[in-house]
């Protein structure tokens, strides 16, 4: 809940004090995730400054910190660079990161550890906006899964499955309708016996779908 009462919070920050301000007139793109902020000025330094002092006597528990630069800047998993005047992106990683991918022996459902090999994979296509840049990004991300577990031959299928993607196709919105599913979530900590507990759950599904005719029976 905690991201979700931060996004309400700063959506009525911006449409009440933000959009409004006069020192809004110098931003020509303003991109928010949760409470983190890319935009583009074209106003000078000097007016950069004094919108960041604004922003800071908005609310005395909400402080903004500011971070510039006319040749490159990363926000969030993106490292955006001005190359001749043109907005170039890359996949932006800490200095200090760690191989954290899971492991592909995890006991998470296969269905979560299958699938992240090429969501992650995706994700670095619909990033990289060079071409050149592309493989061996590709490739740095491939030998991560492989470190981790995962086999090298369905790794290796992957990357040749996502460099062939069109980047501009990752980018446009699907019109395709995702209606919700119906199912009844169980929720519980992942651990060995994860499994048996889905095995068991779905043997037993029919008892389970006559609960409501057990609880009529109670009530009566």
């Amino acid at each position: 809940m905690a991201s979700a009462y931060a996004n309400l919070t700063m959506v009525a920050l911006e449409e009440d004090l933000v959009y409004v301000s006069h020192h809004f007139t110098h931003v020509l793109g303003w991109w928010r995730y949760i409470d983190d902020v890319l935009l583009l000025w074209t106003g000078t330094l000097s007016e950069l400054t004094d919108f960041h002092d604004f922003l800071n006597t908005i609310d005395n528990d909400i402080k903004f910190t500011l971070t510039y630069s006319k040749k490159e800047i990363q926000f969030l998993d993106v490292l955006i660079r001005n190359v001749d005047n043109n907005l170039v992106t890359e996949v932006f990683v800490k200095p200090t990161d760690r191989n954290n991918i899971l492991c592909y022996d995890s006991f998470h459902p296969r269905r979560m550890v299958e699938s992240l090999p090429l969501s992650q994979l995706l994700r670095v296509r619909r990033i990289i906006s060079e071409d050149v840049q592309l493989t061996p990004t590709l490739d740095s991300m491939v030998q991560k899964f492989e470190q981790r577990g995962y086999p090298r031959k369905l790794m290796r299928k992957l990357s040749d499955r996502v460099s062939g993607l069109a980047r501009t196709d990752l980018l446009s919105k699907s019109n395709a309708s995702n209606p919700t599913p119906k199912r009844i979530p169980f929720i519980t900590s992942f651990c060995e016996e994860s499994r048996d507990i889905v095995a068991i759950i779905k043997r037993h599904w029919s008892i389970l779908e006559k609960l409501d005719e057990c609880y009529d029976y109670l009530d009566a």
